[in-house]
């Protein structure tokens, strides 16, 4: 999750944007992680307050952002997401509806059920992120990070309680976590093999039927072997939200 309020209607980010990612380079921080950012229109509608990189358009922008940073010694990774899922705000349902692995109760509105993805849409997806890539390296983008926590479409695809399907994408693990290795591969083919990509994920969802953590950490040594190079953790998920964003009150 990123800061809002920095984004062009179209997608891009604006110069606000940008002015605000060179003041913590100017603070002295090593590594500046953007928030959220889509690669595909086609399986969820771009809202206003979301960056998207479906075009080589975006380099312009993606550019201006690295050599910005990179002037006060920062390095910069775009944070990729796969969607929202399950979680898609209100007024995405209420537009468009919302898809998932399975077809699953909305957590904003369970009356409204989730279309269940086609395969081909996930193989679709997939090269989307390959492009995507390939955009990040042309503009000088230091590093990706795959949005893969906190009960959003990536971790929908990995946890068994979500994921119900029948196809390649589903079943036991190693199914599960068939669509982030794709991604994870598919970034490589596109950005370079040494182009490095941080796999942000909860250890631990804390509800019932959620992940456990030897299930984490099984996750976590199969996505290294399929690329990852780094990861960021934390715990969680919408349900248990005060896991992935705790309170003052929380010990």
């Amino acid at each position: 999750m990123g800061v809002g309020g920095l984004e062009e209607p179209q997608g891009g980010l604006s110069q606000r944007g940008i002015d605000y990612y060179v003041a913590r380079a100017k603070g002295g921080t090593g590594l500046i992680i953007t928030g959220l950012t889509r690669v595909s229109r086609e399986i969820e509608p771009l809202l206003e307050d979301k960056l998207i990189i479906d075009s080589k358009t975006c380099v312009t922008w993606l550019n201006e952002l690295a050599e910005a940073v990179h002037d006060y010694g920062a390095k910069v990774a775009i944070q990729l997401t796969a969607g929202l899922g399950r979680v898609a705000t209100l007024d995405l349902l209420k537009i468009a509806g919302a898809v998932a692995p399975s077809a699953l109760p909305a957590f904003e509105d369970p009356t409204i059920m989730t279309r269940e993805l086609s395969t081909e849409e996930i193989e679709r997806l997939v090269h989307a992120f390959e492009f995507s890539a390939e955009i990040l390296r042309l503009a000088g983008i230091d590093a990706v990070e795959l949005h893969g926590h906190e009960g959003y479409l990536f971790d929908q695809f990995i946890t068994a309680l979500w994921n119900k399907r029948t196809d390649k994408y589903g079943g036991d693990l190693e199914g599960r976590l068939r669509f982030p290795v794709e991604v994870i591969e598919a970034i490589k083919r596109g950005a370079g093999a040494d182009f490095p990509v941080i796999f942000r994920f909860g250890l631990k969802h804390y509800i019932d039927g959620g992940r456990e953590i030897e299930e984490g950490l099984e996750i976590a040594r199969t996505l290294e072997a399929a690329g990852a190079d780094a990861f960021e953790v934390d715990a969680g998920c919408y349900e248990t939200w005060y896991w992935a964003h705790p309170p003052t009150t929380l010990p």
